[in-house]
C-alpha cells in the first residue's frame, strides 16, 4: 500500500512539474520523414557569404592603423613678427578621429598672434588654461608619429617647427603630389595648390574661410590622401622598382669597366713571333749600314793626308762616287764646327762686355 500511494504522488508532482504538451526527449532528425514518407529531411546549411577584397580594401587595411594626419598653427617672434614659433599641434587618424590637439607655450616673446590665420589669441597662451611646453608637445608628438605614416600640406613647414624629422618613405604630402599639383595653362613647372582649393574641388567643402582651425586642416589632407591611396602607394612601389634597376645597371656597368681596364697577360702567336724575327733582320741590316758610314769616315781620313792619295787612286775596290760622299760630308761637319766656335765666341765677348760695364759703374761711386 505505501508502494503505491508513493507512486501516486510522484505522479501528482511530475504531472506539476512537467507541463502537458512537451516531451522531455529531444527531437531527432532521423526521425523526421517528409510528406512522402520516403527519405528524411537534411539539416538545413547556411552559406556564409563571403566579401570580395579588392585592392583598395587591402590597402585600407593595411593603412586604417598607419595612417596619421598631422598640421600646426604657428605664430610669429622677433621684431618684425616673421619668426614662426610653435602655438598648436593637432593629429588625427585614419578615420579623423582626434589623437591630439594641445595649446603649446611658444619658447620666446611673441610679436605677432596671427590670429586671423592661427586662431590664437593672447589669452590661449595664459598658464589658467591648459597650455603644454614644447619639449612636452615634442616628446608626446615623437611617440604618435614613429612608425607611422605621416600625412599633411606642406608638412616639412610642420615638421621644421616641431625640430623632428620623419623618413621620407613615411611621408605623404598632398602639396607635393603631381596630381594635386597645378600649371599655367597647362605649361611650365609644376607648382603646389592650396589646401583650400583641394577640398573645395575634390571635397566640394569649404575650409579657412576666416581663422584656421589645425584639427579640421590635418582631417581634410587625411582624406584628400584616401581619394588617390591605391593610385599613390602604386606609383611609390613603380619608383621603387626603377631605382632598384638603374642601381644594378649602375653596378654591372662599373664592373664592366674594371674588367676591361684591368691588365690581362696576353698569348702571343706564331705571327708574332714572325714578326719578330723580321724585326730583328731589320735591325741587323741597320747594324751593316752604320758600320758601312763608319768605313765611309775612315776613307775621308785617308784623303785628308796628301802621302797617301797615290796609294788610295791605286786601290780598285774604292769608286770615286764614294769618295765624293765623303767630301761632302766633311764640308758640312766642318762648317758645323766653325759655327759653333763663333757661338761660343760671341758669347765670351758679350759677358766679358757686361763685366766691364759693371766695374766701370762700380768705379764711378
Amino acid at each position: 500500500m505505501k508502494e503505491q500511494e508513493s507512486k501516486s504522488n510522484w505522479a501528482k508532482l511530475r504531472s506539476k512539474l512537467i507541463p502537458t504538451g512537451k516531451s522531455n526527449s529531444k527531437p531527432s532528425t532521423s526521425a523526421a520523414v517528409k510528406s512522402d514518407g520516403n527519405s528524411a529531411t537534411a539539416p538545413k546549411v547556411v552559406e556564409k557569404v563571403e566579401k570580395k577584397s579588392t585592392p583598395h580594401l587591402i590597402i585600407e587595411r593595411q593603412m586604417r592603423k598607419r595612417v596619421v594626419g598631422l598640421d600646426c598653427e604657428m605664430v610669429g617672434l622677433g621684431l618684425t613678427g616673421k619668426t614662426s614659433a610653435l602655438a598648436r599641434c593637432s593629429i588625427v587618424d585614419f578615420d579623423g578621429k582626434v589623437l591630439y590637439d594641445e595649446i603649446v607655450k611658444p619658447k620666446g616673446f611673441v610679436t605677432d598672434f596671427r590670429t586671423k590665420y592661427s586662431g590664437i589669441r593672447k589669452s590661449d597662451l595664459r598658464k589658467e588654461n591648459d597650455v603644454v611646453t614644447f619639449e612636452e608637445c615634442q616628446t608626446a608628438v615623437a611617440k604618435i608619429l614613429k612608425g607611422k605614416i605621416l600625412v599633411g600640406h606642406a608638412i616639412h613647414n610642420d615638421m621644421d617647427v616641431l625640430l623632428l624629422s620623419h623618413p621620407r618613405k613615411d611621408i605623404r604630402d598632398t602639396s607635393r603630389y603631381k596630381p594635386y599639383m597645378k600649371r599655367n595653362n597647362n605649361v611650365g613647372k609644376y607648382r603646389p595648390s592650396s589646401l583650400k582649393d583641394l577640398t573645395s574641388i575634390y571635397l566640394n567643402k569649404t575650409i579657412q574661410e576666416g581663422e584656421h582651425d589645425s584639427v579640421e586642416d590635418a582631417r581634410c589632407a587625411v582624406m584628400l590622401y584616401k581619394l588617390q591611396m591605391e593610385e599613390w602607394e602604386q606609383s611609390l612601389i613603380d619608383l621603387k622598382q626603377k631605382l632598384k634597376s638603374k642601381a644594378l645597371q649602375k653596378q654591372q656597368n662599373n664592373i664592366v669597366t674594371l674588367v676591361t681596364n684591368a691588365t690581362i697577360p696576353v698569348v702571343k702567336d706564331n705571327s708574332e713571333g714572325n714578326s719578330n724575327g723580321n724585326d730583328l733582320m731589320e735591325s741587323d741590316e741597320e747594324e751593316d749600314d752604320s758600320s758601312s758610314v763608319v768605313d765611309n769616315l775612315e776613307l775621308s781620313e785617308h784623303l785628308i793626308d796628301g802621302n797617301n792619295e797615290s796609294d788610295f787612286h791605286d786601290d780598285d775596290s774604292v769608286d770615286s762616287e764614294s769618295v765624293e760622299i765623303n767630301t761632302k760630308s766633311e764640308s758640312k761637319v766642318k762648317k758645323v764646327s766653325k759655327r759653333k766656335l763663333t757661338s761660343n765666341s760671341k758669347h765670351k765677348k758679350e759677358r766679358n762686355s757686361s763685366h766691364n760695364s759693371k766695374n766701370k759703374r762700380s768705379r764711378r761711386y
